[in-house]
């Protein structure tokens, strides 16, 4: 049982097999969810699930079959044991919806502005869409403003391609 990294929600879709899953709000306290992250899935529904039933905790459970898609939400605590017979293939992947993307570009600001600057340049010039620009830019002009340092000429560079029209700060 674990929470996905950096705030990302995923979706996994699974082509052979059979999955079992649980799922259980951000709300659920680590201690209850996962008291030790290192347990394998198997055991975990052995011992830890009927732990949280007994204290009236309703973790969601289904079984995912081969052509459905499971979405996780961002925070959600999440576990999956592969119960056919002999193998599953899964393909998942991890993404940031706009609300994480935002949070996580804050931390890496709190962290290291330099870092984050450098980042956001590189983000940026990869093709990072427009809106997403925009709230990087803010953000990166709060943080450089408290620091004092030239934001707007770094921006400007950082978020002008040839075709494209300048952003106005």
């Amino acid at each position: 049982m674990h929470v996905d990294p950096h705030a990302t929600c995923a979706w996994n879709t699974l082509l052979a097999g059979k999955k079992r899953w649980a799922l259980l709000p951000p709300s659920t306290p680590s201690e209850l969810a996962s008291p030790d992250p290192s347990t394998p899935a198997r055991l975990w529904f052995e011992h830890q699930l009927p732990v949280l039933l007994s204290k009236g905790l309703k973790p969601v459970q289904l079984e995912q079959y081969p052509g459905e898609t499971i979405f996780i939400p961002s925070g959600w605590w999440h576990v999956a044991l592969t119960v056919s017979e002999n193998f599953s293939v899964a393909v998942t992947c991890n993404f940031m919806d706009k609300k994480s993307f935002e949070e996580q570009v804050a931390i890496l600001f709190a962290k290291s502005p330099d870092a984050a600057a450098s980042w956001v340049k590189r983000v940026i010039e990869a093709g990072l869409p427009f809106h997403l620009q925009s709230s990087l830019a803010n953000k990166l002009i709060g943080i450089y403003r408290v620091e004092g340092a030239p934001a707007a000429d770094f921006l400007q560079a950082a978020c002008t391609k040839e075709e494209d029209k300048p952003l106005n700060f």
